[in-house]
């Protein structure tokens, strides 16, 4: 199962009149316990939680490394408030793209289709780039991902799925990071039983972890057009 849109939560919670500064800021003070202007990652979690309860640890887990990346560096308001923006823009546009591009996908309400060009664009000139660097490696796909894939599980952690990003285009900025991410992440929501060599089924992929399967699925969908 994907992870829930936390992003949007967040924003309903704190703005549900459409502006999210106040509530955003107050409760934000409200976790920084020593006053410094910064949460600890433990902090920033239970901030999340305050808004949505039930948040299970992989969504949260989904939602640190889609925002402020992994890491244990403090968060302050001000990267909080932008990180939201970039993960929330990319979350929509990647949900959209996955949509477009999939014949079977119901037909999008029409405010979302007028505006899909709009929203996917980021997304596409990400996906362009990617697409360039993968063609242009002198590994395939398949030998990048093993070489990540450090315990060689079949899966990349959402941290070693980063750093396959940032290795395929150094110059990506944060929020170019998080749309290829994004991207990935959404290609890997449907569950897949895997098997051994005998045919006895493997345990599922660890929470937040990207399998082989998913990984190639993003790359297959990269060639695919929006239409």
């Amino acid at each position: 199962v994907c992870p829930r849109d936390l992003f949007a939560l967040l924003r309903n919670h704190f703005a549900p009149d459409g502006n999210a500064t106040t509530g955003l800021r107050e409760t934000f003070h409200r976790f920084d316990d020593d006053g410094d202007g910064a949460l600890t990652r433990a902090r920033l979690r239970d901030f999340v939680k305050t808004a949505i309860p039930d948040a299970t640890p992989r969504e949260l887990r989904h939602f640190e490394h889609l925002s402020v990346g992994d890491g244990d560096a403090p968060v302050t308001l001000n990267v909080l408030r932008e990180a939201l923006r970039g993960a929330q823009r990319a979350f929509k546009a990647s949900k959209i793209r996955a949509a477009a591009v999939d014949p079977r996908a119901p037909a999008m309400p029409d405010r979302v289709r007028d505006r899909a060009a709009e929203v996917i664009a980021p997304l596409e000139g990400v996906l362009i780039r990617l697409k360039k660097a993968l063609d242009a490696a002198d590994e395939t796909p398949r030998e990048i991902f093993d070489r990540f894939d450090v315990d060689e599980d079949e899966h990349v952690t959402e941290p070693e799925l980063k750093a396959i990003v940032k290795s395929l285009v150094p110059t990506f900025t944060a929020d170019e990071i998080r749309m290829a991410m994004a991207h990935v992440f959404e290609h890997g929501a449907e569950a897949r039983a895997r098997f051994d060599e005998d045919g006895v089924e493997l345990p599922p992929a660890p929470d937040g972890a990207v399998a082989w399967l998913a990984f190639n699925d993003a790359v297959r969908a990269m060639n695919k057009v929006v239409t």
